[in-house]
C-alpha cells in the first residue's frame, strides 16, 4: 500500500505541474495553429494524470468499482494515452513548417491508431481484447486482455515523426534535423523509461502516465518556449513595421502640408514681385505689395523655424537652458510685439501681472515660444472687436524658494469645437485648413507648446466653446525663486537705426544675394564692408591687413574650402595681438541651438541666424563695437 501512497503524492505534483504548464499555454492557443494543437497536447496530459490519481487509489482498496465502471474508466486511459500521442504527432508536423495536412479531409486518416485503441478499450467490455477486470476476495485487479499489443498502437506516430527526420536528413536540413531529434527524444525517453519501471515493478503505479507528463513538461521546456519566443520577436517586427508605416504615413502628410503652406506665401512673394516690375510708376501700389511680400515672407520664416523647432524636439536635441528671467520683461516684450498689430486688427489686447517675485528661473526661451505661438493663435482666430487677455498669476508652492505660477491666454475669438480639442495638440492639425478658413498656418505651433510646456514640468488645459472664445491655462507648480527681485526697466524702442561711421567689417560670405542684402544693410549704418568669398579668402585679408584694420568679422559656416569654424579656429590660433583677438560674429543658416554652441566653442563672440533680421544684427553691433 505504501508504493502506491507514495505514487499518488507523485502524481498530485505531476498534476500541479502540468496545470502550471497549461495556465501558461492556453492563453496562446489562438496566436498560432502549432499553439492551439500543443494546448490541446497539454490539456489531455493533463486528464490523464488526474485520472491516474483515482486510479491510484483504487490499487489501495480505497474503494472499488463495479465491472461497467471499470471499463469505462481503462476506457477512458486507454483513449487518453493515444489521444496524447496523436496531439503530439500533431504538433510535431505542424512546427516543421510543412504544407498543413490536417484539415478536415487528413484528421481521421491520421486519427486512426487513437481511434482503433478506442474501440479496442470499449469493447473489452464483452470482448476482454485490451484488458480485464476481475473482483477476487474482495481486491480490484486489472489484467491484460487477449491482445494487449493493441495499447501499443499509438507508437505509428513515433515512426512517423522519424520518417519526418529522415525525410529531411536526406534533404540535409541538419539544424532542423537536430532540433526534431531532441523533440522525439524528450517525448520518447521519459516514457520509455517509465515503461522499464513498470515491467520492473510488475505492476502499474502510474509509471506510463508519469512518463508521459514529463514528456509533456521537457517539450514545453525545450520547444514551446522558443516558439513564443519567436512568436513574440515576429510580432515586433509586424509592429515595427507597423510603426514604419505609420512613419511613411505621416511623411507623405508632412510633405503635403508643407507643400501647400509653403508654396502659399511663396506664391504671394512671387506674384507680388512681378507686380512690382509692372507698376513702378505706381509708387502706392508698390508700397502695397512690399508689405504683403513682408508678411508672406514673416509668415515662411515662422513655418521654418516650426518645422525645425519640431526636428529638434523629436530628435531629443532640445534641453532646459535654465536662467534667471524676469517676468515684467516678458510682459513688455509681449507688448512691444502684439500692441501694434492688434491695434490695427482692432483688437483690445492686455497683459496684468499680479505676483510678489518678479525674477524667476526658467528656460526663458521655451516661455517665449509658448506665449509667442498661444497669443499668435488668440490673434489670428479673434475677430476686430475682440479681446485678447493675458495674465500672470503667482501662489504658495509647497516646494521652499519656489513658487506656483500660472499663465492664463484668453481670448473672445471663434472657439474649437468640443471633436477638435483631442486632435488640438497634434502636430499638423488644424480645425479647417487655411484654403478653407482663410486663416494660414501649418498646424505646428500646438505641439510645440504642448511640448514645452511638457519640458518645463507644467501642464496645460484648454476650455473653448465655438463662438464664444478660447482660454489656455498653464501652471507650473514649483519654478524656482531668483534671489534678486528687481523690476525690469522699462524697454525703450526707436525706429531710428545707430550709425557706426568708420568701423570696418570683413564680411565672409560665399554666397552673392545673401553677400549684397547684408552689403547694402551694414553701409546703411555707416559700415565700410570688405567682402571674403570664402575662409581661405578671410584669412588671406586678415593677415595682410594691418592690425586693428578690421573692427568686427561677420563669418559665415557653410563655405567651399574653409568653412567658417575652420577659419575662426585658424584665426585664434595662428594669429597674435588685435588679429587672433578680433570679434568675430556668426551669421548663418545654421540656427538650431547646436548650431550656436557650435560657433561659441569655435571662438566666436555671438551667433545670427538668417534671413538677417536688422534689429538683432544692430543690437550685436552695438554689443561689440559699442
Amino acid at each position: 500500500m505504501i508504493p502506491e501512497l507514495v505514487s499518488s503524492v507523485f502524481a498530485v505534483f505531476l498534476l500541479v505541474l502540468l496545470i502550471r504548464v497549461l495556465y501558461r499555454v492556453w492563453p496562446n492557443r489562438k496566436d498560432s495553429p502549432s499553439q492551439g494543437i500543443y494546448a490541446n497536447f497539454v490539456l489531455a496530459a493533463l486528464i490523464l494524470e488526474a485520472e491516474t490519481i483515482p486510479d491510484l487509489l483504487l490499487l489501495c482498496g480505497i474503494f472499488q468499482l463495479n465491472k461497467i465502471a471499470a471499463s469505462i474508466f481503462y476506457t477512458t486511459e486507454f483513449t487518453l494515452i493515444a489521444l496524447v500521442a496523436y496531439q503530439w504527432f500533431k504538433y510535431f508536423v505542424t512546427i516543421q513548417n510543412e504544407k498543413k495536412v490536417f484539415t478536415r479531409k487528413w484528421n481521421i486518416l491520421f486519427a486512426i491508431p487513437t481511434i482503433i485503441v478506442f474501440i479496442a478499450a470499449a469493447s473489452s467490455y464483452w470482448t476482454n481484447a485490451l484488458f480485464i477486470t476481475e473482483f477476487t476476495d474482495g481486491q480490484y485487479y486489472y489484467l491484460n486482455g487477449t491482445l494487449p499489443w493493441i495499447q501499443y498502437i499509438p507508437y505509428i506516430y513515433i515512426l512517423a515523426g522519424m520518417g519526418l527526420i529522415f525525410k529531411q536528413a536526406v534533404k540535409d536540413n541538419r539544424e532542423k534535423t537536430r532540433k526534431n531529434l531532441w523533440f522525439i527524444f524528450t517525448f520518447t525517453f521519459p516514457c520509455a523509461i517509465a515503461v522499464a519501471f513498470q515491467a520492473l515493478a510488475g505492476i502499474d503505479y502510474g509509471f506510463t502516465q508519469a512518463g508521459i507528463c514529463l514528456a509533456v513538461y521537457l517539450s514545453y521546456v525545450e520547444l514551446y518556449i522558443e516558439e513564443i519566443k519567436e512568436a513574440k520577436r515576429l510580432k515586433d517586427i509586424d509592429e515595427i513595421n507597423a510603426k514604419l508605416k505609420d512613419a511613411n504615413q505621416a511623411k507623405t502628410r508632412f510633405l503635403f502640408n508643407m507643400s501647400h503652406d509653403i508654396r502659399t506665401p511663396m506664391n504671394a512673394i512671387i506674384g507680388y514681385t512681378s507686380l512690382i516690375s509692372k507698376n513702378m510708376s505706381h509708387p502706392e501700389k508698390c508700397l502695397d505689395y512690399i508689405s504683403k511680400i513682408d508678411k508672406s515672407s514673416q509668415y515662411l520664416l515662422s513655418l521654418i523655424n516650426n518645422v525645425l523647432e519640431m526636428a529638434s524636439i523629436e530628435s531629443g536635441a532640445i534641453v532646459n537652458d535654465t536662467r534667471i528671467c524676469n517676468i515684467y520683461a516678458i510682459k513688455q516684450s509681449l507688448e512691444s510685439i502684439f500692441g501694434e498689430q492688434m491695434k490695427q486688427k482692432g483688437l483690445e489686447f492686455n497683459v496684468n501681472v499680479d505676483i510678489q517675485h518678479t525674477n524667476i528661473i526658467i528656460d526663458e526661451v521655451k516661455v517665449r515660444s509658448i506665449l509667442l505661438n498661444l497669443i499668435s493663435n488668440a490673434y489670428r482666430y479673434t475677430l476686430p472687436g475682440g479681446t485678447i487677455v493675458v495674465t500672470v498669476r503667482e501662489f504658495h508652492s509647497e516646494k521652499p524658494d519656489c513658487g506656483m505660477y500660472q499663465v492664463i491666454i484668453s481670448d473672445t475669438g471663434v472657439g474649437i469645437s468640443k471633436e477638435f480639442r483631442s486632435h488640438l495638440f497634434d502636430e499638423f492639425s488644424r480645425e479647417k485648413n487655411s484654403s478653407g478658413n482663410k486663416i494660414a498656418g501649418a498646424g505646428l505651433g500646438m505641439s510645440i507648446v504642448k511640448n514645452y510646456v511638457e519640458q518645463l514640468g507644467a501642464t496645460i488645459s484648454v476650455d473653448s466653446e465655438v463662438g464664444e472664445g478660447t482660454t489656455f491655462t498653464i501652471t507650473h507648480p514649483a519654478i524656482p525663486l531668483a534671489q534678486s527681485d528687481e523690476q525690469a526697466a522699462p524697454v525703450e524702442t526707436s525706429n531710428v537705426i545707430p550709425r557706426f561711421e568708420g568701423k570696418k567689417v570683413l564680411l565672409v560670405e560665399d554666397n552673392d544675394l545673401n553677400a549684397e542684402i547684408a552689403y547694402e544693410i551694414l553701409k546703411g549704418m555707416g559700415i565700410q564692408v570688405d567682402r571674403a568669398e570664402d575662409g581661405i579668402q578671410c584669412i588671406h585679408k586678415m593677415s595682410q591687413s594691418e592690425e586693428g584694420y578690421y573692427d568686427l568679422i561677420l563669418m559665415d559656416i557653410q563655405m567651399p574650402n574653409l568653412n567658417g569654424y575652420e577659419a575662426t579656429r585658424a584665426i585664434r590660433t595662428t594669429m597674435t595681438g588685435k588679429k587672433a583677438d578680433i570679434p568675430i560674429l556668426a551669421m548663418t543658416a545654421n540656427a538650431f541651438k547646436e548650431d550656436r554652441l557650435e560657433s561659441l566653442k569655435a571662438g566666436m563672440n555671438g551667433h545670427l541666424a538668417k534671413p538677417i533680421n536688422v534689429i538683432e544684427l544692430t543690437q550685436e553691433l552695438s554689443r561689440i563695437l559699442g
